[in-house]
């Protein structure tokens, strides 16, 4: 069966190019995210059971909350972009044109009908105010000319604004990517073994134990006081086996006369048991060993 990790470093180019292209945080996010979908798709497409497929989904689904955190800023670029001019005249010079002009054309105009209503023969005191009024209009005219050239004298200002480019750390991704999968293929490992051990136990529950608990803890004694090398301590654990035996229904008997039959006698100039005979509601378990005499 494949990890995750196997599915991921198999994707590595195309999640780089995906992040590489991304240029924002929130579509870079977004790479993330489908990438984790991906990758629960492709695991669960395997034979595992329902347990695991749970547990991934979750894992998955708590790293989707923290896809923004697996997102990282590369390089930041930024220029200027023209977007327009703008063209600024001078208003007030045009006014000044404009009255001038009208004023010299108007003077102009009176100068040539007072030399109409004059005639050919005129006296020179006559043509004070014709004169006059002729050079006031050249005069204009020739400030309304000078205010015209003014006036074409605009200021052309181009319009720009600032362009930013920003470039994700698409190996830093990766990485981060890369270690919260080992996380996660690390934890479903953990549940895969655990939910093992529960069908091994399941399939063993119906089989007797090798030791019930109490011969366990009985022989565990005994093995003790033998290392311990203490006598002492070894016939105290003795004393407790007779009791287990009893527990069990199990008499210790001693030899006597009347129970002759269930020893095996060893001749001796001292009459007694050396080892009890083992019996059950009446029924010899095992023969026990005793002296007699001759």
């Amino acid at each position: 069966m494949q990890t995750m990790l196997h599915f991921l470093e198999n994707d590595r180019d195309r999640l780089l190019q995906a992040v590489t292209t991304a240029r924002t945080p929130e579509k870079t996010q977004d790479a993330v995210i489908a990438e984790l979908d991906r990758l629960l798709y492709q695991y669960n497409e395997q034979d595992v059971s329902d347990r695991l497929k749970e547990a991934a989904a979750n894992m998955v689904q708590t790293a989707r909350h923290m896809a923004a955190l697996l997102t990282g800023y590369g390089d930041v670029r930024v220029w200027e972009r023209n977007v327009g001019e703008e063209t600024k005249g001078r208003k007030g010079r045009k006014l000044w044109f404009w009255l001038f002009l009208c004023v010299g054309i108007g003077c102009f105009i009176a100068t040539f009908v007072l030399f109409q209503m004059a005639g050919v023969s005129f006296a020179m005191r006559d043509a004070v105010v014709p004169l006059g009024l002729l050079a006031v209009s050249l005069a204009a005219l020739f400030f309304a000319g000078l205010f015209l050239a003014k006036s074409r004298q605009v200021t052309v200002e181009k319009k720009k604004e600032l362009q930013t480019e920003i470039t994700m750390d698409g190996e830093g991704i990766y990485q981060a990517l890369h270690t919260a999968v080992m996380v996660m293929d690390k934890n479903l490992d953990d549940v895969r073994s655990a939910s093992e051990w529960e069908i091994r136990r399941k399939e063993n529950a119906g089989d007797a134990p090798v030791l019930a608990s109490e011969e366990a803890d009985l022989y565990g004694s005994l093995l003790e006081a033998w290392y311990s090398k203490d006598g002492d301590m070894a016939m105290d654990r003795l004393a407790d086996l007779k009791y287990y035996l009893h527990k069990k229904g199990i008499d210790c008997v001693d030899y006597t006369a009347e129970h002759a039959a269930w020893f095996d006698l060893m001749p001796s100039f001292k009459e007694g048991t050396l080892r009890p005979a083992l019996v059950k509601d009446g029924t010899l378990l095992k023969k026990g060993l005793a002296s007699g005499g001759d």
